[in-house]
C-alpha cells in the first residue's frame, strides 16, 4: 500500500495512501436519496458560484450554478419520485462510486458527482493533472470551504476528489473497493478500465465516443433578425466553442434543411454573424488552430471525406462527400464543421446509428420534430434538444437514467 499514493483535492489539499480516503474508511451511509442535507449543501455550492464575478461570467461556470439550485434539484426529486416512493421496494444507495472524469469538459465531475451524492453514494472522483484552470481550482476551493463548515462536515466522507498518474496498481484498488464505476472518456479509457479487476458485482457505467450534430432549417435562419438572430449566434457559440468543440455533445456535423438556394443563402448568414461574434467573444490561440485545421482539411480531402471548402479560420464549413460518413467524422475542434444541404429530415436516415449521440436543432416544424424523433426509436439518437443546450446537462445521459443506474432496490413483500 505504500506506493499507492494520489493527491486529493477534495475535502481538503493533500497527498495520502489509497485506502486512507474517507469514501473509504467511513463505515455507515447516513444521507438518503435526495437527503435534505444534501440539497441545502449542493444549493449553497450554486449560490457561491453565482456570487463569483471572476468565474460565473464564463457560460460553462453559470449553468453549473443555475443547474444546482435548489428548484432546479427539487424537481429532479419530483420527477423520480415513482421510483423514491414505490411501496414494492425500497431505495438504498448503491454504494461507493469510483468517477473516472473527463478532461475535455472540466465542469463534468461536479455533474458526475451530483448524480451520485444526490441518491446517497459515496464518491472518489478520478480527475485529469490537467485541470488547473482558475475556474476549476476555484470550484475545489469552494466545496472545500463548504465541507469545512460544521453544517456540512458530513460530506467529507462523501466527497473525495483525487488525481494521480496512470497507475494500474491504484486504479485496481479504487475498482475493487467500488460498488460502480461511471467510465467518461471514451472508448480508450473504457478498454483500459475495464482491464482492471473489480469486484464481481462492481457495475460500470460508460460513456463512449459519441458524436452530435445540428440542424438549421435554412428560412428559419434566413427570417431571423434582431434579438432572436443574436440569441441564435450566442446559442450556437455556447453549443459548439464552450469546449472548442471537444464536448461529446457538441456539433461535428451541420445539416442544413431547406432547398439548395435557402441553405447557401443561410450559410452566408451563419458565416457573416459568426466570424463578427466570435471576434468579440471567442478567446484563443488562433494561429494555432489555424494550422491544426489546415493539417485535417487535408487529411479530410486525401480520405475523400470532403468535396469543398469556406468560411474561415474561426468558422470553417467542410462540405462532405457522398462517402463522407458524418456518424463517424469527428473534427479537430475550434469551429471545424462539417456540413451537408437536405431538403427533408427523412433524407437523414444514416442518423439512425448508436454512434450518434445529440441532435440540436433551430427553426424545425413540428412535422420535422416528428420525423427526427422517429429517427431516434431503437438504437439510435440519444438526445434532441434546441440549440444552445446542447451541453446542457440532464440526468437521462447517452440513453441512461443515472438517478435510476446509482441505487439499489430493496424489495419488500
Amino acid at each position: 500500500m505504500k506506493t499507492l499514493h494520489l493527491s486529493q483535492y477534495t475535502p481538503y489539499a493533500v497527498d495520502l495512501l489509497c485506502n486512507e480516503l474517507s469514501c473509504m474508511t467511513a463505515s455507515t451511509y447516513v444521507l438518503k436519496p435526495f437527503d435534505g442535507r444534501t440539497l441545502d449543501f449542493l444549493d449553497s455550492l450554486s449560490k457561491s458560484i453565482l456570487a463569483d464575478k471572476t468565474v460565473n461570467r464564463r457560460p460553462e461556470i453559470a449553468a453549473l450554478g443555475f443547474w444546482l439550485r435548489k428548484s432546479q434539484l427539487t424537481k429532479m426529486f419530483q420527477e423520480q419520485e415513482y421510483l423514491l416512493n414505490d411501496p414494492q421496494y425500497k431505495v438504498a444507495p448503491l454504494g461507493k462510486v469510483f468517477h473516472i472524469c473527463p478532461a475535455n469538459v472540466d465542469t463534468m465531475f461536479i455533474y458526475s458527482m451530483v448524480v451520485a451524492l444526490l441518491m446517497g453514494n459515496r464518491n472518489v472522483l478520478r480527475i485529469s493533472k490537467r485541470m488547473d484552470a482558475p475556474h476549476v481550482l476555484g470550484l475545489f476551493e469552494k466545496l472545500n470551504l463548504l465541507i469545512a463548515n460544521q453544517r456540512f462536515e458530513i460530506f467529507k466522507d462523501y466527497i473525495n476528489i483525487v488525481s494521480y498518474d496512470h497507475n494500474e496498481d491504484i486504479s485496481t484498488f479504487l475498482s475493487s473497493a467500488s460498488n460502480a464505476r461511471l467510465i467518461w472518456g471514451g472508448d480508450s479509457t473504457i478498454k483500459t478500465f475495464q482491464s482492471f479487476k473489480k469486484a464481481p458485482r462492481t457495475k460500470d457505467i460508460v460513456f463512449a465516443d459519441r458524436i452530435s450534430m445540428m440542424i438549421l432549417n435554412a428560412e428559419s435562419v434566413l427570417s431571423c433578425e434582431g434579438k432572436a438572430w443574436e440569441e441564435l449566434l450566442r446559442n450556437f457559440y455556447n453549443d459548439a466553442y464552450t469546449f472548442d468543440q471537444m464536448g461529446c455533445s457538441s456539433p461535428q456535423t451541420i445539416y442544413f434543411l431547406g432547398s439548395p438556394k435557402s441553405c447557401e443563402q443561410a450559410r452566408k448568414k451563419i458565416s457573416m454573424g459568426l466570424e463578427e461574434f466570435l471576434l468579440n467573444e471567442y478567446e484563443n490561440d488562433v494561429s494555432s488552430l489555424a494550422s491544426l485545421k489546415l493539417n485535417r482539411m487535408v487529411d479530410d480531402a486525401l480520405n475523400g471525406n470532403i468535396l469543398t471548402h469556406a468560411g474561415n479560420n474561426l468558422f470553417k464549413l467542410l462540405e462532405l462527400s457522398e462517402s463522407g460518413d458524418s456518424s463517424s467524422l469527428h473534427g479537430c475542434g475550434g469551429g471545424y464543421f462539417y456540413y451537408q444541404d437536405c431538403e427533408k429530415i427523412t433524407e437523414l436516415k444514416a442518423l439512425k446509428v448508436p454512434k450518434v449521440q445529440t441532435i440540436s436543432y433551430f427553426g424545425l416544424s413540428d412535422d420535422s420534430k416528428m420525423h427526427l424523433k422517429e429517427l431516434a426509436y431503437g438504437e439510435g439518437i440519444d438526445r434532441i434538444v434546441k440549440v444552445g443546450h446542447a451541453l446542457s446537462f440532464y440526468y437521462i445521459w447517452d440513453g441512461y437514467n443515472l438517478f435510476q443506474e446509482l441505487c439499489r432496490k430493496v424489495y419488500i413483500e
